[in-house]
């Protein structure tokens, strides 16, 4: 029982044992109706971004939903999992971190999307040139790299055929 008798020391020897439930999205099923406990950093992370009442109150379209699914199963395959109290003031784009963090991924917003990336292995194309497979004169190298404020994308305004009203897509190379 409290009383006006507890001090610093004491009020040090509360702990307490609890289980997140959030709600976890499934791509045939949505989003299920009902929370679970559930200690996947994929779901924490959506619902920082969804809650109207202590996240950003994000669309589910403002972020990849499939990669985060995508991540959600890697990251219970190899139980990474997501333990963690924020009782402190801080940034969305900290709080996403911290709790990516758990699972070897960084949040990123690319093109009007946050995305999540995990480093992971991954496959990348690849060719091989030769003096023997190229025609002697056709071939020329020009290395452009990307400065830090280059465009990653570009916002087309067209007139759409079937409202005749201004609409806008983003296109990403």
């Amino acid at each position: 029982r409290a009383t006006n008798n507890l001090n610093q020391s004491t009020s040090r020897r509360i702990n307490v044992i609890a289980t997140r439930k959030l709600h976890v999205w499934d791509p045939v099923a949505g989003w299920s109706r009902d929370v679970r406990a559930t200690r996947n950093p994929a779901w924490a992370l959506a619902d920082m971004l969804r809650s109207r009442v202590y996240g950003r109150g994000m669309l589910d379209t403002a972020y990849n939903l499939p990669e985060l699914y995508r991540l959600a199963q890697v990251w219970e395959q190899r139980r990474d999992y997501y333990d963690d109290v924020i009782d402190t003031t801080m940034t969305l784009w900290d709080a996403l971190s911290r709790a990516a963090r758990v699972g070897r991924a960084v949040p990123m917003y690319y093109a009007g999307l946050i995305d999540f990336v995990r480093n992971e292995p991954r496959s990348i194309p690849r060719a091989m040139f030769t003096p023997d497979n190229i025609v002697d004169g056709s071939f020329s190298i020009n290395y452009s790299f990307i400065e830090h404020d280059s465009p990653d994308h570009v916002v087309i305004e067209y007139v759409d055929s079937e409202t005749w009203q201004p609409a806008e897509v983003a296109c990403v190379l």
